[in-house]
């Protein structure tokens, strides 16, 4: 199970995919859903951890351009 990053309640479920396919998850107690991504350099960007590089994301970020 995945942990809610907003309250950190251990009952959340499955809930859905994100229009890339990435999968979705519910908080029953927050009431807010949620990806794999959230709170981390990836969340809302068309790179994904498994293909691209961190390294690459701070590089962009830091030279203001934009990875979507």
């Amino acid at each position: 199970m995945m942990e809610c990053p907003l309250c950190g309640n251990h009952k959340t479920h499955k809930h859905g995919k994100t229009s890339k396919g990435t999968q979705r998850y519910y908080c029953p107690v927050g009431l807010q859903t949620f990806t794999e991504t959230f709170d981390t350099l990836y969340y809302r960007r068309q790179i994904q951890p498994e293909t691209g590089s961190a390294k690459q994301v701070m590089i962009d970020c830091s030279d203001g351009q934009n990875t979507k």
